[in-house]
Order: C-alpha cells, then structure tokens, then sequence
C-alpha cells in the first residue's frame, strides 16, 4: 500500500483522434503502472477482471459534448498540492456538500486544474492535474497523475433488526452545489450504507427548496415525523411511521439548531434520525444536519 506513481503523464488529442479514425470516445486508463492512452480496439480490464480507474473524452470528430466524464466513482475539484490523506477526504467531504463530480466541461477547464478520485471498489486515490490545455483547434489536453494504493474498506457485517447502519454522518443542503445557481433544490440520499448522499439532481429522500421555488423548506420523502429527546430505532420508526403522512414539508422558519425528524423507508427497510445542527441565515441559505440510520427493528 502507498504511492504506486506520481507525474505520470498522457494525452487526449484531437490530431490522435483524427488518425484513428475518430472514436466516438477516447480512454486514458490509470493502471498500477501510469496513466496511458488506451488503445481503441482494448478493453481497458485490469489483471483482476476489473476495469481501471480512468477519463474519458468524446473528440471534436466525434460530435459529442466536449466534456471529461470520470469513471463513476466520485470526484472533487481541488486546489494546491494534496496529499493521499487530503485527497481521500476532499473526495468524501464532496459527498456531503454536492459537489461531487461525475463530468467536467472541456470550456471550463484550465491547465492547473486539479481533481481527486478515491475509487473504493479497487482500493485507489487518485490526484489528476491538467498540465497543459489548448481548447483552440486541435484541442489537446495533457494530464498529470498521480495515484496511491489504500486498503479497501472491509465489508461490514449486515446490520440487524434495530441495528446502527451509520452514526451521527454531517451533510449540508444549500442553494449552492455542483451546478451552481441559486435556484436548484439540493437533496440528499440517507438510507444507503455509506452515509448521507447530497446531490443537485432532485432525487433523495430529503430535499432543500429555496426561496425562489415557492418558499424556503425541506421534504421529506418518506412517512416523517418531528420527535423531540434521544430517540432510538424503535421510537423513531414508530413517530414516522406511525405519522399517517407520505411525506412531510417543514418550512425553514420553523428550523432551528435541535430539531429532529425521523424518516422510515419500507423500500429498504430503515429508519433515519435526522437533526438539524446550524441554519445559515447568510448568502449560502445552508443548512447543516446529521443523521443516524438504522435498519427497522422487528414490528411487535
């Protein structure tokens, strides 16, 4: 484990594609070895049977959006020299901000850009600069990388009826995010296993809607209720199960740092706590929760 390269360099070319007869889309794989331009005929498979962490670009030839799609696995946009450690966090505070990144704009992208992937399912941190950008015609983006090998999380046991699935997990929902704009409702995914999801795609199971949508509140997506004290599994499922709503909007006004709710999910049998933790009254119009999950105790 630890640093496998740093540097590592490869090209996407509009002149390259041109010369291979124009694939719709251009690969750079980042294998244990370096960063390489895959060849179009290969499958880009690693020895494991998986595939490499990597970008991807559509060339001009191609038709497509000039955008760098990343591989899946989420990406933040940093800034100066980060570390492993540094990285790996960027990447999972990007979570619960919603700015994790899935794509890039190639007319927003500048040389000195920096970006980190941390690929859970194969166990890679991985630091992406563009070391050189020419978006004039032929448009040729140079990245430098660097990647590190990081033990992959063990697999937890399945959590038992009235069991923790996650603990006390900060988020932040804001009119702010990975696409900008003041008006685009943020949501957040909370019944997964790894923790509060945020988004800017609308889809959740608890949603921010700013001012200018109607009127500053959240929603919730599933039976919901507000409790009050240190509620447990049980008590939770029971208020919000037992609220006889399908849904549940609380306006901003009547948040405050203490409030709770608890939100059950039939679809993946859990029950989430969530707490508010501060509301800014400020430009961002932020709010910062934490939420504890777990999987539904055994109906009585």
């Amino acid at each position: 484990m630890g640093l496998l390269y740093s540097g590592k360099s490869a090209t996407f070319s509009a002149v390259w594609a041109v010369e291979h007869r124009c694939p719709v889309n251009l690969h750079i794989d980042f294998t244990d070895s370096g960063a390489k331009l895959r060849d179009p005929n290969t499958s880009g498979v690693g020895p494991n049977g998986a595939a490499w962490p990597g970008l991807t670009w559509s060339p001009p030839c191609s038709g497509m959006t000039p955008q760098i799609n990343f591989d899946g696995q989420p990406v933040a946009k940093v800034s100066g020299s980060p570390t492993q450690s540094s990285c790996q966090a960027a990447v999972e505070q990007s979570l619960r901000n919603g700015t994790a990144l899935q794509s890039y704009s190639v007319r927003a992208l500048a040389a000195g850009d920096t970006f980190c992937e941390y690929a859970k399912p194969v166990g890679r941190v991985i630091l992406m600069q563009v070391a050189s950008m020419s978006a004039n015609t032929p448009v040729q983006i140079t990245w430098s990388v660097t990647e590190w090998a990081v033990p992959q999380p063990t697999q937890a046991a399945p959590p038992t009826p009235g069991g923790a699935i996650y603990a006390d997990q900060t988020f932040v929902l804001g009119t702010k995010g990975a696409k900008g704009g003041d008006c685009t409702p943020s949501s957040v995914a909370l019944q997964g296993l790894d923790g509060p999801i945020v988004n800017y795609s609308g889809s959740g199971d608890l949603s921010y809607y700013p001012e200018c949508l109607g009127g500053a509140k959240i929603r919730f997506y599933g039976p919901a209720a507000q409790v009050n004290g240190d509620v447990g599994a049980a008590a939770c499922e029971d208020a919000a199960a037992g609220s006889g709503q399908n849904s549940l909007d609380v306006d901003l006004s009547a948040l405050h740092a203490g409030s709770e709710y608890c939100e059950f999910s039939s679809k993946t049998d859990s029950v989430v706590l969530v707490k508010v933790v501060s509301v800014s009254t400020d430009a961002s119009a932020s709010i910062q929760f934490s939420a504890t999950s777990w999987k539904a105790p055994v109906s009585q």
